[in-house]
């Protein structure tokens, strides 16, 4: 990845996002386009310097923004091709995500997220939808991921996970 190609994403999109007359329950679409065409899963993936499992299909995916706090909260909704493919790509990972999301919280914010309080996963269920989490210093700063139906979503908090779950199962 192009360190410059991706900071210059992260102040794009942090320059883009206003919280202006949003309320913390409202969950923003966000359309990210590259040469003036949306931007594909693997130019996120590139841009971000992640990678997603295979079993996502990468045609498809929503970026979404919740201002739950000071810095706003993102998640990402993924289609599902092969859920045991997902759950084995985060069993294998899961004790690299930490060092992921504050390699992506810092480049966004500019500040280093907390220590993860815990390195081991924790495990939650909100309306019958089992969530995988680590939280840094509160669960308002966190790393979520849950599948739901042919879904993969992923959070920053707590509270933007119970928004993403809530959501899905409003449209199924």
């Amino acid at each position: 990845r192009s360190d410059d190609a991706r900071e210059e994403f992260f102040d794009k999109l942090s320059s883009q996002i206003t919280t202006d007359g949003l309320s913390s329950d409202e969950i923003v679409h966000l359309v990210l386009l590259q040469d003036s065409a949306n931007l594909t899963l693997t130019q996120l993936e590139k841009l971000l310097g992640i990678e997603f499992p295979s079993s996502i299909d990468k045609d498809m995916f929503t970026l979404v923004y919740i201002p739950l706090n000071e810095a706003g909260v993102f998640g990402l909704i993924l289609k599902i091709i092969d859920p045991n493919g997902v759950s084995d790509f985060f069993a294998q990972r899961e004790k690299d995500i930490p060092l992921i999301a504050n390699d992506l919280y810092t480049s966004y914010t500019k500040n280093a997220l907390p220590r993860a309080l815990s390195e081991e996963f924790s495990e939650n269920i909100y309306q019958g939808v089992p969530i995988r989490y680590v939280n840094f210093d509160t669960p308002d700063r966190a790393f979520d991921y849950a599948i739901y139906e042919d879904l993969l979503l992923l959070a920053g908090s707590r509270e933007a996970m119970f928004s993403l779950i809530d959501r899905v199962k409003l449209k199924s």
